[in-house]
């Protein structure tokens, strides 16, 4: 009996610590990927219509910064006219946990910090199209690859047929 509480005791310290290395590696990233989310999505009223998805990657990152009581600076070069206050009260509504943000401070009071994490998971298990404001000119390398093998894999299967 003895043996199993340890086990047991063992097993659910390794559980604690390895919930606290996940907040603290993935908090800013999902963090920056929610608001990108919410820049994103054409229901969401955070959606930045004419902004490019490079340009919403940028104030995600600016957002996040904001919110976490960072020192964020705001994005150089901006085609798309986006106002910094609508930004800045968008970062002012969200609640990531105690501030500022650092890896001690996610170390430390990581429970603080889990209904902010719980709240970004479920809004990006909501399948959201990112799409640009304006279709693009050019192809990119990763849509040819990935349509490249499609285009291989029914030659492939018609030259088989024949």
């Amino acid at each position: 009996m003895n043996k199993c509480t340890a086990l047991v005791t063992r097993t659910a310290n390794e559980y604690a610590t390895n919930a606290v290395n996940h907040i603290v590696a993935n908090f800013e990233k999902k963090s920056r990927e929610y608001f990108f989310c919410r820049f994103s999505d054409q229901d969401d009223d955070w959606y930045l219509r004419n902004s490019s998805v490079n340009e919403r990657k940028r104030l995600s990152q600016y957002a996040y910064e904001k919110a976490a009581a960072a020192s964020p600076e705001w994005p150089t070069k901006l085609k798309a006219s986006v106002a910094k206050t609508s930004i800045d009260t968008y970062a002012s509504t969200v609640q990531l946990g105690p501030t500022p943000i650092n890896d001690s401070s996610l170390s430390a009071k990581a429970h603080l910090y889990l209904p902010w994490m719980f709240k970004v998971l479920q809004r990006l298990e909501q399948k959201v199209f990112i799409k640009e404001p304006k279709a693009q000119s050019y192809v990119t390398r990763g849509y040819i690859y990935r349509h490249l093998k499609e285009v291989e894999c029914r030659n492939r299967l018609y030259h088989a047929s024949l």
